[in-house]
């Protein structure tokens, strides 16, 4: 029910031929980033959030991988989001590709500019005009641009991104977690949800989590969607892309030590053993010395093009990088 869903008419007609760009490249101004690398933003258009905030903060850094995972985890549970899923998306197929295409769009929205912003925000709705259907379990018609579903999309995606970045980069205090679910109320409302419906805080967060717990269920394609973010199976990729998913894979094994104990239980997930700790200690001890090389501007501009190869995306604006 995110960016990147399953083939259909619209995605096709925009995607690039080489397959080495990003969907969303055509909105972006070329030198946008160029120039803010460069100090000049005088009158620049710095997006939804812009340096200051706590989201640039966040989703500057690599570690929102794992919390990419855990949400996936959690919104599979909603059986409406997860039957669009099951039905119209390629992700067990194509795993890297639904990876790649979320991140371009969340990098849209939290880094480009507002009409970048808004252009990748709008190319998604347009998708999810072809995501309907009947969910098998609760017999239920579905729309993928339901305000309600995007709501439970965005509201899980959101709190699992500062989740993991408390728990393995530096812990969130209160006011800076409610500061930070008050900025995700912009990037909910460019999906098309309504800004009086979106939680805004830790508190209005718990709120809506225990209004919906009653709505969740392991279904049979949420049972796969879970093994296939904690059990990752590498023979699903290309020998060519195994360096970059060999990392998605510990980041999967990660999430699962943060799915709450309530969710996990419904997800039919054990408590995480041994395996599971220590593949989140090294992802720990690696965020951490990710967060302090970014301090520095020759490390964090080789892992800027690093990730511009791996993603498809522009490197981040210089700006971002800043690290309380």
């Amino acid at each position: 029910m995110t960016a990147g869903t399953g083939p259909n008419p619209v995605e096709q007609s925009i995607a690039p031929e080489n397959g080495t760009q990003s969907p969303f490249q055509r909105f972006a101004p070329a030198d946008r980033l160029r120039d803010l690398d460069n100090g000049d933003v005088r009158g620049a258009d710095l997006g939804l959030f812009g340096p200051d905030s706590v989201t640039w903060r966040i989703h500057a850094h690599p570690i929102v991988v794992v919390g990419g995972f855990r949400a996936l985890i959690i919104q599979s549970l909603h059986p409406l989001a997860m039957a669009g899923v099951a039905q119209h998306s390629d992700y067990a197929q194509n795993p890297i590709g639904r990876f790649r295409r979320t991140a371009q769009y969340m990098h849209h929205v939290v880094y480009s500019d507002t009409q970048t912003a808004r252009a990748a925000a709008a190319h998604v709705r347009k998708v999810h005009e072809y995501i309907k259907g009947i969910d098998p379990v609760t017999g239920r018609s579905y729309d993928a641009n339901d305000p309600e579903l995007l709501l439970w999309v965005h509201c899980v995606a959101a709190h699992s991104c500062i989740t993991a970045y408390s728990a393995y980069v530096r812990e969130i205090d209160d006011a800076e977690r409610d500061r930070y679910f008050a900025e995700q109320v912009a990037a909910a409302e460019l999906i098309g949800i309504p800004r009086e419906t979106v939680p805004d805080s830790t508190a209005a967060y718990r709120d809506y989590f225990a209004s919906m717990q009653s709505s969740l269920c392991l279904s049979r394609a949420a049972a796969d969607t879970i093994r296939f973010v904690s059990r990752p199976n590498m023979r699903l990729v290309k020998a060519s892309e195994w360096p970059f998913a060999i990392n998605l894979k510990f980041a999967g094994h990660a999430s699962v030590t943060l799915v709450p104990r309530s969710i996990r239980e419904i997800a039919g997930l054990r408590k995480p053993g041994p395996r599971e700790w220590a593949l989140a200690r090294v992802v720990a001890m690696n965020a951490k010395a990710l967060d302090h090389a970014l301090h520095f501007k020759q490390v964090a501009n080789t892992i800027d093009g690093m990730t511009s190869r791996a993603f498809g995306t522009e490197p981040l604006p210089a700006a971002a990088r800043g690290h309380s």
